[in-house]
C-alpha cells in the first residue's frame, strides 16, 4: 500500500511541475510565444518593444509600424497592418488574435 501512494504521489508531482518545465519554443527559439503573450497588443500604443511580443513581428517589422502610425495617424482595424511592408496577408493571419485597436 506504501508503494501505491508514493508512486500516486510521484506521478501527482511529475504532472504539476511537467507544465512549468516544458514550452514550445517560437522560431527564434526564444521560448514560448503564449507564456510572453498574455494579453492582445494595441497597435495604436504600443512600443517597438511591446510590438515585438506579437508573433511573426520582429524589430524591423515593429519599427515599420511604429512609422507607420506617426505618419498615417492611429490604426482604425488590426487588418490595416497589411498595408505594412512586409506584412501580408498569410503573416497577419498568424498575427491577428495578438493584436488589438483601441
Amino acid at each position: 500500500m506504501r508503494k501505491v501512494l508514493c508512486v500516486c504521489v510521484m506521478v501527482m508531482s511529475m504532472l504539476a511541475v511537467a507544465p512549468m518545465s516544458f514550452s514550445s519554443t517560437d522560431s527564434t527559439g526564444k521560448g514560448s510565444v503564449a507564456a510572453e503573450m498574455q494579453t492582445a497588443v494595441n497597435i495604436n500604443r504600443a512600443s517597438v518593444d511591446e510590438l515585438q511580443r506579437i508573433p511573426e513581428v520582429g524589430k524591423t517589422t515593429a519599427e515599420r509600424i511604429v512609422a507607420y502610425r506617426e505618419e498615417q495617424g492611429p490604426f482604425k482595424d488590426p487588418q490595416d497592418l497589411v498595408k505594412i511592408k512586409g506584412i501580408g496577408s498569410k503573416k497577419f493571419e498568424k498575427m491577428k488574435a495578438y493584436v488589438v485597436v483601441e
